[in-house]
């Protein structure tokens, strides 16, 4: 939860106080050394549990991360001198301008970057098949195809190879 507002405050203010990255990830470091020491000498370590994604905070960050282009151009445009422009209507239209080329941007890097690397895509096919072939061979093969299984996996796992599974 810390974090979540740690980014939030960051995203939003970032014009305001550029120096911030810096300070949050020496801060962010400071915390995860603490954490661990905890982790490793006060308390016992936690269950770990699976997750298949991050669940609803992907939707609170890229909320995030468009409220802190708003947010940004506004104080762009309408704080700072970096705009040589005196006119009122064309700082206005210079926000609009520079908010919506970054919401571009963000919409060419969401449809370019892939959300899963092809390397896990490619993990997740053969465990998928390896666990099809392993339920086929049990339903065909009965409990003498289990025993075989694992023998070859123990094999494999001693680094004696194996013959295969057949």
């Amino acid at each position: 939860k810390t974090l979540n507002i740690q980014f939030g405050y960051l995203t939003f203010f970032v014009i305001a106080l550029p120096i911030l990255p810096a300070v949050a990830f020496a801060t962010n470091i400071f915390e995860m050394r603490v954490d661990g020491h905890k982790l490793l000498k006060e308390h016992r370590c936690p269950a770990a549990h699976g997750a298949s994604s991050i669940g609803m905070w992907h939707g609170v960050f890229l909320g995030y991360g468009m409220l802190a282009v708003v947010s940004n151009s506004a104080l762009v445009c309408f704080r700072t001198n970096l705009l040589q422009v005196e006119s009122a209507t064309a700082r206005v239209w210079m926000f609009f301008l520079f908010q919506y080329c970054v919401f571009c941007g963000m919409l060419i890097i969401t449809i370019v970057v892939e959300d899963v690397p092809k390397s896990v895509d490619i993990q997740l096919a053969r465990q998928e098949y390896f666990k099809t072939e392993i339920t086929e061979k049990l339903i065909s093969g009965g409990s003498d195809v289990l025993e075989r299984f694992r023998d070859e996996a123990l094999r494999l796992a001693k680094g004696q190879g194996g013959q295969g599974f057949a």
